[in-house]
């Protein structure tokens, strides 16, 4: 299988998991573009993989900066 993106909502905490790296390492290698929610952890496997694979990565702290601008431009009616 082949996903265009993969959008990661898996906590942090669940990286100490030992078995989620091989079970989420095929799937993420399968991705055109990863988008990782969490916010907390600027490098993580989920980071890692795809790092390695040269796939393409959003992190959570620019979903959250994207997100504030474009809340500020419809309050402000800008």
């Amino acid at each position: 299988n082949e996903f265009d993106i993969i959008i990661n909502t898996i906590p942090a905490a669940a990286y100490n998991n030992q078995n989620l790296k091989s079970w989420i390492s095929p799937i993420l290698k399968s991705a055109k573009v990863i988008m990782d929610a969490n916010y907390n952890q600027e490098e993580n496997i989920l980071t890692g993989i795809a790092h390695n694979e040269k796939t393409s990565l959003t992190n959570g702290k620019d979903m959250f900066s994207n997100q504030a601008s474009a809340q500020l431009s419809f309050w402000l009616d800008q």
